[in-house]
């Protein structure tokens, strides 16, 4: 696994908001596509067939977690 791991040197995010680039890392499509945006408005959920990391890392065997900072003030996210 390891030979084939890659390492990230520099990252430039491709949105502003936190979530939407945090969105953008664990699909790696951008947030338009990924349904993350909007987010100053409360949209803030990806859409429900999106693919994420997660996915296929559960996929191949793997047991996978999230944990996330929680903003002072959160938009309606399903996840709470």
């Amino acid at each position: 696994m390891k030979r084939k791991a890659v390492t990230f040197l520099a990252a430039l995010l491709c949105a502003a908001p936190l979530h939407a680039a945090r969105a953008t890392l664990m699909t790696g499509r951008y947030p338009a596509r990924n349904g993350a945006y909007r987010t100053a408005s409360g949209r803030c959920m990806l859409h429900a067939d999106e693919t994420t990391m997660a996915n296929i890392f559960a996929d191949a065997g793997y047991v996978t977690g999230m944990v996330r900072k929680r903003p002072k003030r959160c938009c309606r996210c399903s996840v709470s």
